[in-house]
């Protein structure tokens, strides 16, 4: 029996619940009813299952035998400080056209972040999430029309779903939120656009410690990832190259095509499928000592 895609993405796995998720296990591994349990206890409710649906999809949790347990990938985003810049990256990335139906949620993730992106500054209200919807389906007819389980009368698509991503875009720091207010910022983490590089690169076909030239395509799926202002981009990037030297350095000048970048270490994004591998790699792309300066 063919399985049906999936599009909806359910508001209960918002950042508070995976910070508890990954809080409950930093102390170590929790047998699942466990870790349901005390991860219940830090939220001051009761733990849903779509939350831990979502860490395991994006290789922040595995398990092993009987328990639960971070893997490297989600130690780093559990102690980084900046944990819903970072899994809002993983979640834009994720999917990929290469396995479309694997994690399709996650293109619906990507789907309505870019359009939010190119509607800012706007503000959130019912006709705007209906838009969305909207536009979601559409573009879900075109992108899947041939992908074994999909089936549009039966897309589930609401603004539920937008609601979803909106509860990771209003905790982004900083802020792209604010009393339904959206607007695109003029910086972001550092690490976090290290992520972004790194998907990017990987995404267009480059290599590891080589040169690549950021193109018009690059440059707008980084200022959508990250959620800047493409004016912005270029400050960000000096930024970035300068405080993550573990992950990405300025490569040759270029006279053709000026400077052009070099990724260092792309994880989690090294097997660039929707199923990032954990890897020693995986927590220094996101290493915690490495810290950002200070913007006045």
């Amino acid at each position: 029996m063919t399985t049906m895609l999936t599009f909806h993405l359910p508001p209960e796995a918002g950042p508070d619940a995976v910070q508890a998720i990954l809080d409950a296990l930093a102390a170590g591994p929790l047998a699942p009813a466990a870790l349901r349990e005390r991860a219940g206890e830090l939220l001051g409710r009761q733990a849903r299952g779509e939350a831990l649906t979502l860490v395991r999809d994006l290789n922040l949790v595995k398990q092993m035998q009987d328990v639960m347990l971070l893997t490297e990938c989600g130690t780093a985003v559990s102690g980084s400080g900046e944990l819903a810049d970072l899994v809002h990256t993983l979640c834009y990335f994720t999917w990929s056209a290469d396995e479309p139906a694997h994690l399709s949620r996650f293109w619906t993730y990507h789907a309505i972040v870019d359009l939010l992106w190119e509607q800012a500054p706007t503000t959130i209200d019912a006709p705007l999430k209906k838009w969305v919807v909207e536009e979601i389906l559409s573009r879900a007819e075109a992108e899947f029309a041939i992908t074994e389980g999909f089936a549009p009368p039966h897309a589930s698509v609401s603004p539920k779903t937008v609601d979803g991503a909106l509860r990771w875009l209003e905790q982004l720091s900083p802020p792209v939120l604010r009393d339904r207010r959206l607007e695109r910022r003029q910086r972001c983490p550092p690490r976090q656009l290290a992520l972004a590089l790194a998907a990017v690169v990987l995404r267009a076909g480059g290599q590891i410690d080589a040169d690549f030239r950021l193109g018009v395509d690059e440059r707008s799926a980084l200022s959508r990832a990250c959620f800047v202002d493409a004016a912005a981009l270029e400050i960000m990037l000096e930024w970035t190259m300068h405080t993550q030297p573990r992950q990405v350095r300025w490569g040759t000048l270029n006279a053709r095509y000026g400077r052009q970048v070099v990724v260092l270490d792309a994880a989690p994004f090294s097997e660039f499928n929707g199923r990032p591998p954990a890897s020693r790699a995986a927590s220094d792309a996101l290493d915690p000592s490495v810290r950002p300066l200070r913007v006045l």
